[in-house]
């Protein structure tokens, strides 16, 4: 059934994609709003998803959020607090989530109950505003004299601390980036007004502060804030907003990256990864090579150097040096919050340079970490995505958790059709970057396409093309890095050979008419990825998607599995990993054999110890201990090591 979507207002011009502002860098590529992508299928594991997130997100008391808002303005709160981080030092943050995710799934469905929910979030948050004066609302604990400190230029700093409170500006971030999208993505003009009052008090606090000083204050964790600034400036046409952007870069991170230095081993992960977004977004504004270069080089060396198979990245929230990734295989890899941010940026450099290999590790993260990370039965979203062999993926309650990856859980689900399709400044190429089931309405050609596939469990796509009108555009499809053979190309029916160009690209030009029906067969297969430094560990994919082996729920008896206590999650050890006992030369793969009647699933054939094992997508996995990254034991060291454990 085709959802018709009725917006209850007019959507702004920077949400059509006519800002203000002409970036320096025009964008070579340009996605599609979410309400032009339809990808409410049954089929789709992401429209399941997104189905989910939308339960869970729409179950939230935006009363309980606003709490400390109302509290901090001097009113009487209507609701108690979440409990969680929102009843600690980072209270507030999630509100600027929810914001975001209610947008995005109101530009992708017009739904009433999100506009419901956004309206009156505004419609409270002015009035605290109003309340307030001044311009700041937060329901930060003790944010006026963190603040009034800081603008009087007494800044005692932390990496994870400011004047005392837990990383004040990254909290403030959440809100401002949650304003943003209520804007551009939700259509509300009041939600500009309350983001232009709140610039406008960070500018004032922070006018007095040298370039010394505020380089001090940007020790601690402060988020997004380059990037949120240079957005506001492209929607307002602001200098002001776009000199305090540039107050936010970060020059102890961003100058060395520029340079082509990777100097991030022991830095907090996520910390960075923001201001790396904010680089690429003021580098296309503005044309500042030296940001520009940053961002590049940046995402190059994580995806390459710093990354686990899943596309997510670090370890305790940290980047360590790549040479010991074999010994950071814990409880604790991957953030998620990272790779929802890694994702942006991905996005941004995407649009300055339209080149496959950067959907290439898109899809990697959003199969294997993201679309993995949310919990099939709650909509409920992981913190770590944990790699550590025989754990397990643990989740946030509906109460007590509020982690920043819960923030960010709601957003990811929410914007699941933000990458399957681009098209260029000129509207004469179009995009397909991912293979997944959505329609696309290209409004600016009067062109529907209409992407059907049951990928990854279909090795292909099919495109069919409705348009009412003969439509002479080029099309180009992803020919993904993981191809295990040539691609098999038809339209409609007939063979057709394309070889893919330097981007990356099948590329097919031509005067398009109603019903053209173009089919990609995308040849995949098993293959051997070695964990970077460390040989011997390897994980199992099938083409982009990840391979994990169940081990079952032996063993989790009486551990919680959703929000496990502060830290709880750390105190459980796994029994010893099986390992694959095969000796250097004897090919892995060929001793997994495919289950009969169940896709993408494979059983291993005398080849695990102590026992073998059922091998599914991680993205499938949940409620049960895992393995991804398996260790190859050669078979003598495995039998003395048997004989040695005795009967």
């Amino acid at each position: 059934m085709r959802l018709i979507r009725l917006l209850p207002f007019s959507l702004p011009l920077f949400c059509l994609g006519a800002e203000p502002v002409t970036p320096a860098i025009p964008p070579a590529a340009e996605f599609f709003r979410l309400g032009d992508v339809m990808m409410f299928h049954s089929s789709s594991p992401f429209a399941d998803a997104r189905w989910m997130n939308a339960e869970y997100l729409l179950s939230l008391d935006p009363d309980r959020l606003l709490n400390g808002f109302r509290a901090n303005a001097g009113l009487e709160p209507r609701a108690p607090k979440y409990g969680g981080w929102e009843s600690r030092g980072l209270a507030g943050h999630t509100l600027g989530h929810y914001l975001t995710a209610l947008s995005l799934m109101l530009e992708g469905s017009g739904e009433p109950r999100y506009f419901a929910q956004l309206d009156y979030t505004l419609s409270e948050l002015a009035e605290c505003q109003t309340e307030a004066r001044g311009g700041l609302i937060s329901a930060i604990p003790e944010d006026e004299r963190i603040f009034s400190e800081v603008a009087a230029g007494d800044i005692r700093v932390e990496r994870f601390n400011l004047n005392g409170g837990w990383v004040p500006w990254y909290n403030l971030h959440k809100l401002f980036a949650g304003l943003r999208d209520a804007h551009v993505h939700g259509g509300s003009a009041q939600a500009l007004e309350i983001l232009s009052k709140l610039a406008d008090w960070a500018g004032r606090t922070t006018a007095g502060l040298s370039d010394e000083q505020f380089q001090k204050m940007l020790f601690a964790e402060h988020g997004g804030m380059n990037e949120v600034l240079a957005d506001l400036y492209a929607i307002t046409v602001e200098p002001r907003y776009l000199r305090l952007a540039r107050r936010f870069c970060d020059v102890e991170v961003l100058d060395p990256l520029s340079r082509g230095e990777d100097k991030l081993n022991g830095f907090h992960a996520n910390t960075q990864i923001p201001k790396l977004v904010g680089a690429a977004r003021l580098h296309e504004l503005t044309g500042d090579d030296a940001l520009g270069r940053a961002a590049g080089f940046f995402w190059e060396t994580v995806v390459r150097d710093r990354t686990w198979v899943i596309g997510g990245n670090s370890e305790a929230e940290h980047f360590f040096p790549p040479d010991q990734s074999g010994s950071k295989l814990t409880h604790s890899t991957a953030e998620t919050c990272n790779t929802h941010n890694m994702l942006r940026l991905t996005e941004l450099l995407y649009a300055q340079r339209p080149e496959a290999a950067r959907f290439d590790y898109y899809e990697r993260a959003l199969y294997n970490h993201i679309l993995a990370s949310i919990d099939p039965d709650t909509g409920h979203c992981t913190y770590f995505m944990s790699l550590r062999p025989g754990f397990f993926k643990y989740y946030g309650d509906a109460d007590n958790a509020f982690w920043c990856c819960t923030g960010t859980g709601l957003e990811n689900h929410a914007k699941y059709a933000r990458g399957i399709y681009a098209h260029s400044a000129a509207n004469d190429v179009l995009f397909v970057n991912l293979f997944i089931p959505a329609t696309l309405d290209w409004r600016a050609r009067k062109v529907r396409i209409e992407q059907e596939t049951k990928f990854p469990e279909e090795a292909g796509t099919t495109l069919v093309v409705r348009t009412e009108q003969p439509a002479r555009f080029a099309l180009k499809v992803r020919a993904p890095a993981w191809l295990a053979g040539p691609a098999k190309i038809t339209l409609n029916g007939a063979s057709i050979v394309v070889t893919p160009a330097a981007d990356g690209y099948f590329a097919i030009e031509r005067e398009w008419i109603d019903g053209d029906t173009l089919r990609l067969s995308l040849p995949m297969a098993l293959r051997v990825e070695p964990l970077a430094h460390t040989p011997s560990t390897f994980a199992i994919l099938y083409g982009p998607i990840v391979l994990a082996g169940r081990l079952g729920t032996s063993g989790l008896e009486g551990i919680n599995l959703t929000a496990p206590g502060e830290n709880e999650y750390k105190k459980y050890e796994p029994p010893a990993p099986p390992a694959m006992v095969a000796d250097e030369g004897v090919d892995i793969l060929k001793q997994l054999e495919p289950v009969a009647g169940e896709p993408l699933t494979w059983r291993t054939r005398d080849l695990v110890r102590p026992a073998d094992v059922t091998l599914i997508p991680f993205h499938h996995l949940h409620h049960e201990r895992h393995v991804v990254y398996w260790t190859r034991v050669p078979a003598g060291q495995a039998s003395a090591d048997l004989a040695q454990q005795g009967p």
